[in-house]
């Protein structure tokens, strides 16, 4: 197969690291390129990221620019992607960028520095990360992509760890250009935006290598994608999020960074691993259930699923972890008609805002904790930035932060006027660095801080549904707030007898419950509802049930009926997509468990049974069944909505409604 002339990402891929040291003396002794292509074949996989430059910083081709593997005797890259061609597989080149230890070695100059100083303790194994503002580095990268892509039919280039320190680099090089430019590099918000501008920079260098090429090549810049780089998506031509949950992402990582990612209308990839642990663990393969749910999590969102792997040093990979990817991705192909080409259904958005410091938060604490709620309820959403078209979602969840400055706030009250509803919680609302909320639609007005270090709070009856009847503990308290004139207040604070100090403390933690205030907790006028206390980040640090009840709850009374009602545990996860005249609902069901510390593992399915489904479809369907097997299930039609019992979901389903 010659290069693509056709943009199309395969639904099944692999990302194949081979950071390999100079010491090692045997660099691909046991190659066999048919051999390797033909385990990928038999995985099933579309797709191989292949290595033309690792963290090591040599190239695995012949090369002009760099260095080749001082014991690499063949031009390990061409064959591998030749071979991969020949069997119909798609091949991106991977290169290095941001870590690159020969390069380091030949000018140490060309580090990055930490605010604390070296990033790196020189007795210490690992990676010196590299300083993105260094013209002739940049360069060097640059006459290695158009090396390989005029040289190769490769598919693509995947450029790696492009990243500067938080919040900037304060290498020489970085404070001459910094105070050159009139940038103070103290200020964290100047330094950080700087920062941003070096990297945007490398990107529209690196870009550069397409020019004149086929229409069909892929490019993707790792390690830039966060909620603060909106500004970078235009130069990849697909949104690929790396979340390894055993390798220090966590499993909470890529369920906001998916929705986030899927909002783009790009391709979008959920990237998982092999490994045990993160990436490089040679010797650990994942459970198959792990790999199961991370890459039918991928689907779910409307996405595609990448496994990275490590290939060893000899060149020859190993079976058992292509038999188990194998399996998995095996499943994937079989989902692959239900899930092409369909779109995402989230009639509600989670406005995740970066920190205001500059420091781009790969997953704030309140955007994580809304994330984590709205699953668990079974609701409908994605997550969006402040810079977002909000005219697709029916609701904005503005989770305990989101501050209005004249432009957001000019753009949220449109948004109401247009008939938008918006859930905004502790300090969302209020103006930057102000004590006042920005807009007049807001139901309650700013009296002062918090009275109590864990005050209580009362639910009302219009709000009590699934709640127990009693004062529940605000473990993080909000704002005083007062209600306007004709708002509803659906809950009250109550106070404790006295804050716990050193003075002032009763049993083992904060004071009972003193006495019942009017003073609100939660209001609601028109179609902004609002809870002064920071209950998102309150649930992202304790999971407590009510504080996702209470949100569920105000969500209902803003949205009404929901459009997709599952009776299901809250470790399911359900997901809607829209694919033509069809409705695909995904169903998964796989549970983490704290079995490490610091880690959370999958390895087993976790079977749920007789599972309601009711969807609001308007028409009644011709058929519903279960995808892949195809099995039809009976259904019930009335009002405009189609009811189903899933007997079992065993690890993940699909339901068609077409």
């Amino acid at each position: 197969m010659a290069r693509s002339t056709r943009f199309e990402l395969p639904i099944t891929q692999i990302h194949l690291d081979f950071h390999t040291s100079e010491l090692v003396s045997d660099v691909g002794a046991d190659f066999d390129a048919d051999a390797f292509a033909d385990t990928f074949a038999r995985a099933h996989v579309g797709m191989v990221t292949v290595f033309g430059k690792c963290h090591h910083g040599w190239s695995y081709y012949p090369t002009k620019v760099g260095a080749v593997h001082p014991s690499l005797k063949f031009d390990l890259m061409g064959r591998q992607i030749a071979a991969l061609h020949k069997r119909g597989i798609r091949a991106p080149v991977y290169l290095s960028v941001g870590l690159d230890e020969r390069s380091w070695r030949l000018d140490p100059g060309l580090e990055a520095v930490g605010p604390g100083g070296r990033i790196r303790d020189a007795l210490r194994p690992g990676w010196h990360l590299l300083c993105m503002n260094a013209p002739e580095y940049i360069e060097y990268v640059a006459a290695q992509a158009e090396e390989v892509l005029e040289n190769y039919p490769a598919d693509g280039l995947f450029y790696d760890i492009l990243m500067h320190p938080k919040p900037s680099c304060q290498c020489a090089r970085c404070i001459a250009r910094m105070v050159r430019e009139g940038v103070d590099p103290e200020d964290p918000a100047s330094a950080a935006a700087f920062s941003h501008r070096v990297i945007r920079e490398a990107h529209q260098r690196l870009v550069r290598m397409f020019r004149g090429k086929p229409k069909g090549l892929s490019c993707f810049f790792n390690s830039c994608f966060t909620l603060a780089a909106r500004d970078l998506v235009p130069y990849d031509t697909h949104v690929d999020v790396e979340s390894l949950p055993t390798g220090g992402w966590g499993y909470g990582h890529f369920p906001l960074m998916g929705r986030f990612g899927r909002t783009f209308g790009k391709p979008f990839v959920g990237m998982t691993a092999r490994f045990h642990k993160s990436w490089g663990d040679l010797g650990g393969l994942k459970p198959q259930a792990a790999l199961e749910q991370e890459c039918f999590h991928a689907l779910m969102l409307g996405g595609l699923c990448n496994i990275g792997d490590h290939l060893p040093p000899r060149g020859r990979l190993d079976p058992p972890v292509y038999e188990r990817i194998g399996r998995v991705f095996r499943e994937v192909k079989a989902r692959e008609p239900w899930c092409h080409g369909a779109t995402p259904v989230a009639p509600i958005a989670v406005v995740a805002a970066p920190d205001p410091s500059g420091r781009t938060s790969i997953v704030p604490m309140a955007a994580a904790g809304a994330v984590r709620m709205l699953a668990e309820a079974h609701l409908l959403f994605d997550v969006i930035d402040a810079q977002a078209d909000f005219a697709p979602y029916e609701a904005l969840v503005l989770p305990d932060d989101v501050r209005l400055d004249p432009a957001l706030a000019a753009r949220v009250k449109a948004y109401l006027a247009r008939g938008g509803k918006v859930l905004a919680t502790a300090c969302s609302g209020m103006a930057p660095d102000e004590d006042r909320f920005a807009l007049a639609a807001w139901p309650v007005s700013y009296v002062g801080p918090a009275r109590h270090t864990q005050p209580y709070f009362i639910v009302g009856k219009d709000l009590s549904c699934g709640i127990p009847d009693m004062p529940h503990a605000l473990y993080r308290p909000g704002p005083e707030v007062k209600a306007k004139a004709g708002a509803a207040v659906l809950a009250r604070l109550g106070d404790p007898y006295f804050s716990r100090t050193w003075r002032t403390f009763s049993g083992h933690t904060e004071a009972a419950l003193s006495r019942r205030t009017n003073r609100p907790a939660i209001v609601q006028k028109g179609r902004v509802a609002y809870a002064q206390a920071p209950l998102f980040t309150a649930y992202a640090e304790t999971a407590y049930p009510v504080y996702r009840q209470v949100v569920a709850n105000l969500l209902d009374r803003l949205l009404g009926r929901r459009l997709l009602e599952v009776t299901a545990p809250t470790t399911a996860r359900v997901t809607m997509l829209r694919q033509g005249r069809r409705t695909v609902i995904h169903l998964m069901n796989y549970v983490a468990e704290r079995r490490a510390e610091g880690m959370d593992i999958i390895e087993d399915r976790q079977p749920l049974h007789d599972v309601r489904v009711a969807v609001a479809i308007g028409k009644k369907p011709r058929r519903v069944y279960l995808a892949p097997e195809e099995t039809d299930l009976k259904f019930t039609f009335k009002g405009g909505r189609v009811e189903v019992v899933v007997p079992v979901v065993d690890g993940h389903r699909m339901i068609v409604v077409e």
